[in-house]
């Protein structure tokens, strides 16, 4: 893995996960949002590659959980997660309705709301509030697939980057803040 040491970020990741997601791609997808953060928050946005971290992705997916399943919309058709996200940089030039609707699907089922978590963000790397503005658009489960986007969007680009209309309508947003700015510290990051 090339974001450095992750095997201890892997099991946090997993017992945050846990409680209140038994199943085995849940918890996988935790790990990877877990990698996926720590890796954005040390890129410079100029020098982010989309298709590169998508292949990680699908690496850390894989080394976590190789299972595929049964597709909710197509049960004859089974894939893993590790897959589906190694597909999303061949969607990034399709059209919203070609790439969620036919292929990703933006439901509940972590198979479907964490690609198309990715594929909102990779549409968009260095512009959080397009980011959120495409992951809304994509119906379905939007809260998860937004919240999903947003955390991938704001840890490339920053507190700063994120669009002030939706910060300033943030509930909690100082306790939040304040935490962000904790965990920051207690990494040995800036605050």
């Amino acid at each position: 893995m090339s974001w450095g040491v992750g095997k201890g970020r892997w099991t946090e990741a997993a017992l945050c996960a846990f409680p209140t997601h038994h199943d085995h791609m849940a918890v996988a997808s935790a790990v990877v949002m877990a990698d996926a953060v720590a890796s954005l928050i040390v890129t410079a946005p100029e020098q982010f590659d989309a298709r590169r971290f998508a292949e990680e992705l699908a690496r850390t997916a894989a080394a976590w959980d190789r299972r595929r399943v049964p597709e909710r919309r197509d049960p004859a058709s089974w894939t893993s997660l590790a897959e589906r996200l190694a597909e999303v940089p061949a969607y990034l030039d399709a059209e919203p309705a070609a790439a969620i609707r036919d292929h990703f699907w933006s439901g509940a089922f972590v198979l479907e709301s964490l690609p198309a978590a990715v594929w909102c963000f990779l549409r968009h790397p260095q512009d959080p509030g397009a980011t959120l503005r495409e992951a809304l658009r994509v119906g379905h489960d939007t809260d998860t697939v937004a919240s999903l986007a947003g955390t991938l969007a704001g840890a490339l680009n920053g507190a700063s980057r994120l669009p002030n209309a939706l910060l300033a309508q943030l509930e909690g947003r100082d306790r939040l803040t304040a935490a962000a700015q904790g965990l920051c510290r207690a990494s040995g990051g800036m605050a």
